[in-house]
């Protein structure tokens, strides 16, 4: 029986707008979200946690980098997204990363 350390690290991407009018609420999001990790150790369910950190800007910014973090970087999550137009832009890629039709 494997342990949970022996699966390797979990992939999490935060995406949030870090430029534009609402730049301070996304920093804000991903320093909150860091404060947990580091009170966790980096670790979760006995596995280390790798976070990758980009700014979604608007839709047709966010989608390559959600195309990349499934295809490339192989994540877990993707998190912190919290504008409407992005959050629709990329339902057709989390639906295909989790083996659902992009319809």
């Amino acid at each position: 029986m494997a342990v949970a350390a022996d699966k390797g690290p979990i992939t999490i991407a935060f995406m949030a707008e870090l430029t534009a009018q609402r730049a301070q609420v996304g920093e804000d999001m991903v320093t909150g979200f860091k404060m947990y990790l580091e009170e966790k150790g980096y670790k979760i369910a006995g596995r280390q946690i790798k976070l990758l950190v980009e700014d979604h800007g608007e839709a047709d910014v966010a989608v390559p980098k959600v195309r990349r973090f499934i295809t490339s970087d192989k994540v877990a999550v993707i998190a912190g997204i919290f504008s409407t137009d992005v959050t629709y832009a990329i339902i057709p890629w989390s639906r295909k990363a989790n083996g659902r039709p992009c319809d």
